[in-house]
C-alpha cells in the first residue's frame, strides 16, 4: 500500500481558469460568423455581447489589452 495521494495546488486551478476565461473572451470577441445576421435573429441574444465588443474598436482594444496584460503579469510574476 502506498501513501501517495493525488493533490493539485490552488495555483493549478487558478491557471486553468485563467486560460478558460481568456479563451472565452477571445471567442466572444471574434465569433466565427457574421454578427449582423445574428443581431437580427431572436434566438441569439447571447451573441449581442460579441457584436457590442466588435462595434467599438477603442473599447475592444482597451478591454483586450487590459485582459492580456493582466493575464501575462499574473502568469509570469507568480
Amino acid at each position: 500500500m502506498s501513501n501517495y495521494t493525488y493533490s493539485f495546488s490552488p495555483q493549478f486551478y487558478f491557471t486553468s481558469f485563467k486560460f478558460l476565461f481568456l479563451f472565452l473572451f477571445l471567442f466572444l470577441s471574434f465569433p466565427p460568423y457574421n454578427q449582423r445576421v445574428c443581431l437580427h435573429s431572436s434566438s441569439s441574444r447571447r451573441w449581442n455581447l460579441a457584436y457590442y465588443l466588435q462595434s467599438s474598436v477603442v473599447g475592444k482594444e482597451r478591454i483586450f489589452l487590459t485582459t492580456a496584460t493582466t493575464f501575462l503579469k499574473t502568469t509570469f510574476e507568480g
